[in-house]
């Protein structure tokens, strides 16, 4: 039996072959075994009987083997025509025309199978071959559906390339780096595409049979709208700049002008108004002269009235600190007041009475000197402004401050005939 799988270099066979040989090994052996064993039957019966047992546990191992080589033979060879597949699919130039493509594949793929069918005949019976070539088979499909998968990536590359030099052509074509009018925004988006369509038919022209092309022509379409929309869009961001600059620019010059340098706090509330109001004028008259040409832009309206509410913040900030200069001024009065009003703090139960008290003490030390002559609503603004920033006043305040200080206080409020009504009715 060695002899026969020696002559074969130890290589498969198909598994009538190897039935065959064990015939042969089997028949050779039992009359080998009965010569030697001549005369003695009973021996012979022994030895016979352990003989076949012997020959079919080593014809069950050899079959195993063989099963083995052949499963191995089979999957060699077919890996062997795979990568020749392979190569032959590496060797094609991507991209090209895909129908040029299939045809190609096709033609070769069938060729291999019939090949490697023939391949097969030395160890597989036909019907056995069918499951290896199916195989290959199905192999090669999924070759081809890789190289044309390649292909169309490759193609899909072609296009992207063209639509993205396309619109980087469009984009240099139609760059901006300033606000525009409309008019000149139009301009500039129609010579950006028709550069951008002349720089794709250039590139993509030799694929123009590929239904890619019809397709791509319609992205960069697509794109190029958008890129019209982004183009707007950075206009707007120009305009919105530079609206946003001159805003700064006339707060800023607003702040400077009704600053330190310009205007010596404390003034009169009247003369503080009118230079405001002449200020904010001012700056309103320049906004709308630098920026008269985009009066159209939504930015124009919103910055127009962040101007305005920048401005009022300036002014607000003004009169803060006028109030703040009449209070620095009135220093010492306000000290005198501070000390009487501390040694009767206490006899009041409510935030309202000891405001009340505050505001009646403070008034009646600003009536002399220079505060004598100010404007009474300034003089309450700068109490006010005194009782809630000094630490020993606004804790005293706070201190009192509470439901029932608040109910008081509340009635406190009331006209007096009112009150007593109240009062009575509880």
């Amino acid at each position: 039996m060695q002899v026969l799988f020696k002559k074969n270099d130890d290589g498969p066979v198909k598994e009538g072959v190897l039935v065959e040989w064990h015939a042969q090994a089997k028949k050779k052996s039992f009359t080998l075994l009965t010569q030697l064993l001549h005369g003695l039957s009973d021996a012979l019966e022994s030895a016979s009987t352990q003989l076949g047992k012997n020959l079919e546990s080593l014809h069950a191992r050899q079959r195993d083997l063989n099963s083995k080589k052949v499963r191995l033979f089979c999957s060699n060879q077919e890996q062997k025509y795979l990568l020749t597949a392979e190569g032959h699919a590496r060797g094609i130039a991507l991209p090209i025309n895909s129908a040029m493509l299939e045809r190609d594949l096709g033609a070769y793929a069938e060729s291999l199978v019939t090949d490697f069918a023939k391949e097969l005949d030395s160890v597989l019976v036909e019907e056995d071959k069918k499951t290896y070539t199916r195989s290959l088979k199905q192999s090669l499909a999924h070759l081809i559906d890789a190289t044309q998968l390649q292909n169309e990536r490759a193609l899909e590359a072609v296009f992207e390339k063209a639509v993205a030099a396309a619109s980087d052509t469009f984009s240099s074509k139609a760059a901006i780096s300033e606000a525009l009018t409309d008019q000149q925004l139009t301009r500039a988006a129609k010579e950006g595409m028709d550069a951008a369509f002349q720089v794709f038919d250039s590139e993509c022209k030799r694929f123009s049979s590929e239904k890619k092309y019809g397709l791509h022509e319609a992205l960069l379409k697509d794109v190029i709208n958008r890129r019209i929309e982004d183009l707007r869009k950075e206009n707007d961001q120009f305009i919105s700049k530079l609206m946003a600059d001159t805003t700064r620019k006339l707060v800023e010059r607003f702040a400077e002008r009704t600053g330190p340098q310009h205007l010596s706090l404390p003034v009169n509330d009247t003369d503080l108004d009118l230079r405001l109001l002449q200020e904010a004028r001012t700056s309103q008259a320049e906004f709308r002269r630098s920026l008269d040409a985009f009066q159209t832009s939504p930015e124009y309206k919103k910055s127009s009235q962040e101007l305005l509410e920048k401005l009022r913040s300036v002014e607000k900030q003004r009169r803060t600190e006028n109030v703040a200069a009449f209070t620095r001024v009135v220093g010492e009065p306000l000290r005198r007041a501070k000390q009487i009003i501390l040694l009767s703090a206490d006899k009041f139960g409510t935030e309202f009475t000891l405001r009340s008290y505050i505001m009646d003490v403070c008034l009646l030390q600003l009536g002399d000197g220079k505060p004598k002559f100010w404007q009474q609503d300034l003089k309450r603004s700068i109490v006010n402004n005194f009782m809630n920033s000094d630490p020993e006043l606004r804790q005293r305040i706070d201190s009192i401050k509470g439901f029932w200080s608040s109910v008081v206080g509340f009635f406190l409020w009331i006209p007096l005939a009112g009150r007593i009504l109240i009062l009575r009715e509880i």
